[in-house]
């Protein structure tokens, strides 16, 4: 098996946005490393999908999209806490 390891801004990024993440919502994110040294979060409840990326050098991409939606948001952040809020739909 091929991997890369996780980087570590990636690992810190993405702990500090945990930390701020409602962990008592269903579904709960699913979290898995990218192919780039990151590490993704997404979260997924039928209508909409939303997801954080965090990228080796510790930046934030975002993304947005209802099913109904031929396009999303994207957009991109150094900010853990804005992140989560984006992630959890509160921003």
């Amino acid at each position: 098996m091929n991997s890369t390891r996780i980087a570590p801004a990636a690992l810190a990024g993405a702990a500090r946005m945990l930390e701020a993440v409602d962990l008592h919502v269903d579904p709960l994110p699913t979290i898995g490393p990218t192919e780039e040294a990151g590490i993704l979060i997404e979260m997924f409840d039928g209508t909409q999908i939303r997801s954080a990326e965090i990228l080796s050098s510790g930046e934030i991409e975002l993304f947005h999209m209802r099913i109904d939606d031929a396009g999303g948001t994207h957009l991109k952040t150094q900010d853990s806490e804005s992140a989560a809020r984006f992630l959890m739909g509160r921003s």
